[in-house]
């Protein structure tokens, strides 16, 4: 199949490093925001297209090829990796003399065959020139060194593979049904959420003259206790511009003592 999302490696076999897709990564992202989760459960909202899945696999399969180990790709690529530790120990540090180089060169073979010849090329490149930050150039990196920075060059990529995978592997198209236990605890809450939030019964006739009949009741209960603390202090009520009848303890709140200001009660029939 053929599309933008997949760089061809090398055809001896040796991997090589493969460009960044942003159509590649943009697929993916599209699809990733699909995935639903229960627990340790994924699964797809929908289902991929085929030319998608295909171009998803395609990319996936290209990132394992580049990121293949330089220990599985035979002489070609051991013998690529010997040329890369050697020229780096000569531009890097020539007049650092070793005994044995050719030991010490398969050394570093060994030690770095979990990583990708292109990675290895790449990084020793970067050594010898003293371009890697956190790296002292005064002196030789050990083979475990080198080996890190081969780590650090593939994260990215392998990071990518890593969720390629992950969608691919999803085989579920549809979301988990609930179990009866689950949908009774939705039913549940949403009779609670009912009874919370549900309107009162309308107020029939009879209820609403009975309520009107207990507010003037008690309206006229309180106005009787108005009246009876200004008799007990034998003056005459006050009341508002409005005729609203005030309380004695409202007067004292601002400042008007009764005793002192209102008429008697005596003086109540007088004009």
């Amino acid at each position: 199949m053929s599309n933008d999302l997949t760089t061809t490696a090398a055809t001896t076999g040796v991997s090589e490093e493969l460009t960044k897709s942003r159509a590649a990564l943009q697929l993916l992202h599209t699809y990733e925001n699909d995935v639903l989760e229960q627990g340790r459960i994924l699964t797809l909202s929908r289902e991929i297209p085929k030319t998608d899945k295909q171009a998803l696999y395609d990319r996936a399969t290209a990132i394992g090829r580049s990121l293949s180990p330089s220990v599985h790709a035979g002489m070609a690529a051991r013998e690529r990796t010997a040329a890369a530790v050697t020229a780096m120990l000569r531009d890097g540090w020539p007049l650092h003399k070793m005994e044995s180089p050719h030991k010490v060169t398969a050394a570093y073979v060994n030690a770095l065959g979990d990583h990708p010849v292109w990675a290895i090329e790449s990084v020793c490149k970067a050594l010898a020139r003293g371009l890697v930050e956190g790296v002292n150039p005064t002196f030789p990196p050990s083979a475990a060194v080198v080996a890190q920075q081969c780590e650090n060059k593939t994260v990215d990529m392998r990071e990518e593979k890593s969720r390629f995978v992950r969608l691919l592997s999803i085989k579920d198209i549809r979301a988990p049904q609930l179990s009866e236990e689950e949908l009774a605890g939705i039913r549940a809450r949403h009779e609670e959420w009912k009874v919370k939030n549900q309107k009162p019964d309308p107020i029939t006739e009879e209820e609403q003259r009975r309520r009107e009949e207990a507010s003037s009741q008690a309206i006229a209960a309180s106005q009787a206790n108005i009246i009876g603390a200004y008799k007990a202090m034998g003056r005459r009520p006050h009341y508002a511009s409005d005729g609203t009848l005030i309380s004695p303890s409202l007067l004292k709140s601002i400042g008007v003592n009764p005793k002192t200001v209102l008429p008697p009660m005596a003086d109540m029939d007088k004009p």
